[in-house]
């Protein structure tokens, strides 16, 4: 939470962020709707984060209702919402919390990190999986995503405690 004011704290439950951001998936002005104006307060953005994770997060920036007007804060909002991925991805690494235990990799990730950890190459776990070499490429990188991992090696790194 950061260091937001304690009456905003007490609105912002995990189950009203959860709220925020499935209605809100744009960079939002607390005047701009009525589930973001009973939450936030007044003359600030709502920021949702957009991670593969099935966490809910977002960045609140607070302004001086003198300082700025709603429609430049909200264009504003849509380098914010990059800016944002980038740093929540950085606050779970460094928290620890990028467990992969978290990430819910489904049961055909993990067959193809698995083979991988093998040594196999993505046409070779393609044949033995009977799928195409790109559908083995996109579980891949849909487990890089939700890992944090960078390339193959950090991925089966990563995966070592579940297979």
């Amino acid at each position: 939470m950061g260091t937001a004011p304690e009456h905003v704290k007490q609105h912002l439950t995990p189950a009203a962020l959860k709220q925020l951001n499935l209605h809100c998936c744009k960079p939002s002005w607390s005047d701009s709707g009525e589930l973001i104006k009973a939450t936030l307060p007044q003359a600030s953005l709502l920021v949702p984060v957009v991670t593969s994770r099935p966490d809910y997060g977002c960045l609140i920036l607070g302004f001086s209702p003198s300082i700025i007007e709603p429609k430049l804060a909200e264009k504003l909002g849509w380098f914010w919402q990059v800016i944002a991925m980038y740093l929540y991805d950085t606050y779970r690494r460094l928290s620890g919390s990028n467990n992969v235990r978290d990430s819910q990799l489904t049961p055909r990730e993990i067959e193809c990190i698995y083979w991988a950890a093998q040594g196999k190459t993505s046409w070779e776990i393609s044949r033995i999986l009977t799928i195409t070499e790109r559908t083995v490429n996109f579980h891949l990188s849909n487990s890089m995503q939700k890992t944090g991992s960078t390339n193959r090696q950090q991925l089966i790194h990563n995966c070592m405690n579940i297979l």
